[in-house]
């Protein structure tokens, strides 16, 4: 007669025999396995920040970036300022390592966490495979784990580009992009955007009772609804002169050109 143990007797079961199974195995083997879930583990993480609404991964990873790559110089009212025009961008990856296992792998039934392998549990599980077969199913899993770190890899790279602008700019400007979206500013889709007729932001209007929007303090009753596309204000400097020029941060040389042209802007105000 066979004896099916608790769930208590199997809590303490199972760790002995999985500790014993380690024992066995080559210690490289299982040390590479566990740091390639935990370096996958990371990356997904930083990539599920950015995940489309709605996706799911057994169809294809859709991401959402913004992108920080075009820069103007501009002079308003006395002010010279430094705008920069996101851009929302969408990409969808072929990321199927993490939601189906390969051919070999499969007779373990995997549980999945956000519709992607929680591939933890699935290596722990196999540790209770039969001695014949958990080395050369590790070995597989192995290069099933290399696969997904390869397509994980190329979702990270593509976030990258985006965050590689953003932390230039608000390096060089000391300050944080930190954009949303709001219908009811002006019909504006950014309350920092500065209203060219007040020289006031659009988050320092009042909200008029009568209007859908906020209103400009120096029009009194009519909300504004220019400047498209939406653009952030980096900086705004006081300076007399006439100091206009655009940058492209894909390129390197706008990059210089653009760290010169501020410096240029704050040493005028300094000199006042």
């Amino acid at each position: 007669m066979m004896v099916t143990p608790t769930n208590k007797e199997s809590k303490q079961l199972y760790p002995e025999l999985r500790a014993k199974a380690v024992g066995k195995l080559p210690p490289e083997t299982v040390n590479s396995i566990r740091a390639l879930i935990v370096t996958n583990r990371e990356i997904l993480d930083r990539c599920m920040e950015s995940k489309a609404d709605l996706c799911d991964p057994r169809y294809g990873f859709a991401c959402n970036r913004k992108v920080f790559n075009d820069v103007k110089c501009r002079n308003i009212s006395g002010y010279t300022e430094f705008l920069v025009f996101p851009e929302d961008k969408q990409k969808t990856f072929d990321i199927t390592p993490l939601a189906r296992l390969s051919g070999g792998l499969d007779f373990l039934q995997p549980t999945f966490v956000s519709g992607c392998i929680d591939f933890n549990a699935l290596f722990e599980t196999s540790l209770l495979l039969h001695d014949d077969i958990v080395l050369p199913y590790l070995v597989k899993l192995k290069e099933h784990l290399e696969l997904v770190q390869v397509c994980l890899g190329m979702v990270d790279e593509w976030l990258m580009e985006s965050r590689d602008n953003k932390n230039f700019l608000e390096d060089i400007f000391s300050t944080k992009l930190d954009y949303h979206k709001n219908e009811e500013f002006c019909k504006s889709n950014c309350d920092n955007i500065v209203c060219s007729n007040c020289g006031e932001s659009y988050e320092k209007h009042r909200i008029e009772l009568l209007s859908k929007g906020k209103v400009c303090r120096r029009s009194g009753f009519q909300p504004l609804t220019q400047f498209s596309p939406v653009h952030l204000v980096l900086k705004r400097i006081r300076m007399d002169g006439k100091l206009e020029a655009s940058f492209n941060l894909s390129n390197e040389e706008d990059r210089v050109k653009l760290i010169k042209c501020l410096e240029f802007a704050q040493a005028m105000e300094k000199w006042g």
